[in-house]
Protein backbone atom coordinates (compact mmCIF):
# COMPACT_ATOMS: atom_id res chain seq x y z
CA UNK A 1 0.00 0.00 0.00
CA UNK A 2 2.80 2.55 0.72
CA UNK A 3 4.38 1.77 -2.86
CA UNK A 4 1.18 2.37 -4.21
CA UNK A 5 0.83 5.34 -2.64
CA UNK A 6 4.29 6.31 -3.06
CA UNK A 7 3.41 5.96 -6.80
CA UNK A 8 0.36 7.87 -7.18
CA UNK A 9 1.99 10.80 -5.10
CA UNK A 10 4.75 10.95 -7.90
CA UNK A 11 2.33 10.28 -10.45
CA UNK A 12 3.01 12.97 -13.63
CA UNK A 13 -1.20 13.54 -13.37
CA UNK A 14 -1.09 13.93 -9.74
CA UNK A 15 -2.25 17.60 -8.96
CA UNK A 16 0.87 20.42 -8.46
CA UNK A 17 1.67 21.53 -4.86
CA UNK A 18 0.12 24.49 -5.56
CA UNK A 19 -3.19 22.89 -6.02
CA UNK A 20 -2.98 20.76 -2.72
CA UNK A 21 -2.35 23.38 -0.89
CA UNK A 22 -5.11 25.25 -2.33
CA UNK A 23 -7.51 22.55 -1.72
CA UNK A 24 -6.90 21.84 1.89
CA UNK A 25 -7.16 26.05 2.12
CA UNK A 26 -10.31 25.91 0.87
CA UNK A 27 -11.51 22.77 2.59
CA UNK A 28 -10.64 24.64 5.94
CA UNK A 29 -12.08 28.05 5.00
CA UNK A 30 -14.94 26.37 3.92
CA UNK A 31 -15.46 24.33 7.24
CA UNK A 32 -14.95 27.39 9.28
CA UNK A 33 -17.45 29.15 7.04
CA UNK A 34 -20.45 26.98 7.33
CA UNK A 35 -19.02 26.80 11.60
CA UNK A 36 -19.23 30.29 11.81
CA UNK A 37 -22.97 30.37 10.08
CA UNK A 38 -24.04 27.99 12.45
CA UNK A 39 -23.02 29.38 15.72
CA UNK A 40 -24.84 32.39 16.35
CA UNK A 41 -24.57 35.75 15.61
CA UNK A 42 -21.63 37.24 17.00
CA UNK A 43 -19.51 34.65 14.64
CA UNK A 44 -21.19 35.99 11.51
CA UNK A 45 -17.96 38.52 11.40
CA UNK A 46 -15.95 35.61 10.85
CA UNK A 47 -18.34 33.99 8.51
CA UNK A 48 -17.72 37.08 6.40
CA UNK A 49 -14.03 37.32 6.86
CA UNK A 50 -13.89 33.71 5.72
CA UNK A 51 -16.30 34.45 2.89
CA UNK A 52 -13.42 36.74 1.88
CA UNK A 53 -10.87 34.30 2.40
CA UNK A 54 -12.69 31.92 0.22
CA UNK A 55 -13.27 34.16 -2.24
CA UNK A 56 -9.65 35.10 -2.89
CA UNK A 57 -8.78 31.48 -2.99
CA UNK A 58 -10.77 30.85 -6.00
CA UNK A 59 -9.30 33.99 -7.54
CA UNK A 60 -5.86 32.06 -7.45
CA UNK A 61 -6.81 28.85 -8.71
CA UNK A 62 -8.79 30.31 -11.27
CA UNK A 63 -6.08 32.28 -12.66
CA UNK A 64 -3.63 29.04 -12.10
CA UNK A 65 -6.03 26.76 -13.80
CA UNK A 66 -5.49 29.15 -16.52
CA UNK A 67 -1.95 29.73 -16.75
CA UNK A 68 0.03 26.73 -14.71
CA UNK A 69 1.34 23.94 -15.46
CA UNK A 70 -0.58 20.69 -17.70
CA UNK A 71 -1.83 18.94 -14.23
CA UNK A 72 -3.45 22.06 -12.99
CA UNK A 73 -4.83 23.73 -15.77
CA UNK A 74 -8.46 23.54 -16.68
CA UNK A 75 -9.73 22.39 -19.59
CA UNK A 76 -12.39 24.93 -20.56
CA UNK A 77 -14.03 23.15 -23.73
CA UNK A 78 -16.02 19.91 -23.76
CA UNK A 79 -13.69 17.36 -25.56
CA UNK A 80 -10.78 19.25 -23.98
CA UNK A 81 -12.73 18.14 -20.22
CA UNK A 82 -13.05 14.43 -21.64
CA UNK A 83 -9.26 14.12 -22.80
CA UNK A 84 -8.28 15.70 -19.35
CA UNK A 85 -10.50 13.50 -17.50
CA UNK A 86 -9.47 10.38 -19.05
CA UNK A 87 -5.87 11.51 -18.81
CA UNK A 88 -5.83 11.76 -15.24
CA UNK A 89 -8.41 8.64 -14.04
CA UNK A 90 -5.19 6.97 -12.71
CA UNK A 91 -4.55 9.82 -10.11
CA UNK A 92 -8.05 11.73 -9.92
CA UNK A 93 -11.57 11.88 -9.65
CA UNK A 94 -13.93 13.51 -12.22
CA UNK A 95 -12.47 16.57 -13.09
CA UNK A 96 -16.17 17.63 -14.64
CA UNK A 97 -17.13 17.21 -11.30
CA UNK A 98 -14.40 19.32 -10.02
CA UNK A 99 -15.06 22.30 -12.14
CA UNK A 100 -18.82 22.10 -10.99
CA UNK A 101 -18.29 22.20 -7.11
CA UNK A 102 -15.92 24.95 -7.89
CA UNK A 103 -18.05 27.12 -9.57
CA UNK A 104 -20.96 26.52 -6.96
CA UNK A 105 -18.24 27.57 -4.66
CA UNK A 106 -18.08 31.01 -6.52
CA UNK A 107 -21.31 31.58 -7.38
CA UNK A 108 -21.70 31.18 -2.83
CA UNK A 109 -18.98 33.34 -2.48
CA UNK A 110 -20.37 36.16 -4.33
CA UNK A 111 -24.06 36.02 -3.57
CA UNK A 112 -22.57 36.51 -0.05
CA UNK A 113 -21.00 39.71 -0.90
CA UNK A 114 -24.47 41.28 -1.40
CA UNK A 115 -26.54 39.19 1.55
CA UNK A 116 -27.87 40.64 4.86
CA UNK A 117 -28.84 39.28 7.57
CA UNK A 118 -32.01 40.82 8.96
CA UNK A 119 -31.92 39.79 12.19
CA UNK A 120 -29.11 41.86 13.26
CA UNK A 121 -28.69 44.19 10.18
CA UNK A 122 -25.24 42.79 9.29
CA UNK A 123 -24.62 42.86 5.57
CA UNK A 124 -22.23 41.53 2.99
CA UNK A 125 -19.24 44.29 1.71
CA UNK A 126 -20.84 44.74 -1.75
CA UNK A 127 -24.27 45.52 -0.05
CA UNK A 128 -24.43 49.14 0.16
CA UNK A 129 -23.22 48.81 -3.98
CA UNK A 130 -26.75 47.32 -5.18
CA UNK A 131 -30.08 47.62 -5.20
CA UNK A 132 -32.54 46.12 -2.70
CA UNK A 133 -34.50 43.89 -5.09
CA UNK A 134 -31.20 42.76 -6.08
CA UNK A 135 -29.83 42.32 -2.45
CA UNK A 136 -32.90 40.40 -1.32
CA UNK A 137 -32.39 37.91 -4.48
CA UNK A 138 -28.42 37.41 -3.43
CA UNK A 139 -29.40 36.84 0.08
CA UNK A 140 -32.02 33.74 -1.19
CA UNK A 141 -29.76 32.47 -3.30
CA UNK A 142 -26.68 32.38 -0.73
CA UNK A 143 -28.94 30.43 1.57
CA UNK A 144 -30.39 28.10 -1.32
CA UNK A 145 -26.60 27.45 -2.94
CA UNK A 146 -25.38 26.91 0.79
CA UNK A 147 -27.94 23.76 1.01
CA UNK A 148 -26.41 22.63 -2.62
CA UNK A 149 -23.28 23.04 -1.62
CA UNK A 150 -23.69 20.75 1.55
CA UNK A 151 -24.80 17.92 -0.69
CA UNK A 152 -21.99 18.82 -3.52
CA UNK A 153 -19.34 18.00 -0.11
CA UNK A 154 -21.41 15.09 0.49
CA UNK A 155 -20.96 13.63 -3.02
CA UNK A 156 -17.61 14.49 -3.06
CA UNK A 157 -16.64 12.98 -0.31
CA UNK A 158 -19.01 9.95 -0.86
CA UNK A 159 -17.51 9.25 -4.39
CA UNK A 160 -13.86 9.31 -2.70
CA UNK A 161 -15.21 6.52 -0.58
CA UNK A 162 -16.93 4.83 -3.18
CA UNK A 163 -13.47 4.43 -5.06
CA UNK A 164 -11.61 3.65 -1.88
CA UNK A 165 -13.30 0.91 -0.84
CA UNK A 166 -14.91 -0.81 -3.99
CA UNK A 167 -12.72 0.56 -6.78
CA UNK A 168 -9.66 0.24 -4.52
CA UNK A 169 -8.12 3.19 -6.03
CA UNK A 170 -6.84 5.57 -3.12
CA UNK A 171 -7.59 9.54 -3.99
CA UNK A 172 -7.22 10.59 -1.08
CA UNK A 173 -2.83 10.48 -0.19
CA UNK A 174 -2.28 11.55 -3.16
CA UNK A 175 -3.72 14.56 -2.32
CA UNK A 176 -1.97 14.29 1.21
CA UNK A 177 1.95 14.12 0.48
CA UNK A 178 4.34 16.31 -0.76
CA UNK A 179 5.19 15.71 -4.69
CA UNK A 180 9.05 16.21 -5.44
CA UNK A 181 9.15 18.70 -8.31
CA UNK A 182 10.57 21.31 -9.78
CA UNK A 183 8.15 24.10 -11.26
CA UNK A 184 9.46 25.23 -14.60
CA UNK A 185 10.89 28.54 -14.13
CA UNK A 186 8.17 29.99 -17.29
CA UNK A 187 5.43 29.31 -14.41
CA UNK A 188 7.19 31.07 -11.81
CA UNK A 189 6.17 34.21 -12.63
CA UNK A 190 2.60 32.75 -12.99
CA UNK A 191 2.22 31.56 -9.43
CA UNK A 192 3.75 34.52 -7.77
CA UNK A 193 0.99 36.51 -10.11
CA UNK A 194 -1.74 34.13 -8.50
CA UNK A 195 -1.12 34.38 -5.44
CA UNK A 196 -0.86 38.17 -5.69
CA UNK A 197 -4.22 38.60 -7.19
CA UNK A 198 -5.40 36.30 -3.72
CA UNK A 199 -3.83 38.65 -1.66
CA UNK A 200 -5.07 41.37 -3.24
CA UNK A 201 -8.57 40.67 -3.84
CA UNK A 202 -8.52 39.60 0.41
CA UNK A 203 -7.04 42.97 1.30
CA UNK A 204 -8.58 45.37 -1.09
CA UNK A 205 -12.46 43.81 0.27
CA UNK A 206 -11.24 43.86 4.12
CA UNK A 207 -9.67 47.48 3.29
CA UNK A 208 -12.68 48.64 2.08
CA UNK A 209 -14.57 47.06 5.39
CA UNK A 210 -12.22 48.35 7.98
CA UNK A 211 -13.08 51.64 6.04
CA UNK A 212 -16.82 51.48 6.10
CA UNK A 213 -16.61 50.53 10.07
CA UNK A 214 -14.28 53.64 10.50
CA UNK A 215 -17.26 56.30 8.74
CA UNK A 216 -19.88 54.23 11.23
CA UNK A 217 -18.08 55.33 13.99
CA UNK A 218 -17.22 58.59 13.53
CA UNK A 219 -20.95 59.34 12.23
Amino acid sequence: MQQDTAIKCHDTDSPDTAVKVWHWLLAGAITFSYATAELGYEWLYWHIHSGILILSLLVFRLYWGLTGPANSRFQLTVPGLLRQNKARKRATHSNIAAIVLLCLVLAQAISGLFSVDDVIDITGPFYSLASQPFNEAMTAYHHDLSIALIWMIVLHLAAISFYFFLLDKDLLSPMLCRKHERLDNKYVTDLITAIFLAITMFTGIESGIFVHLLQQVSI
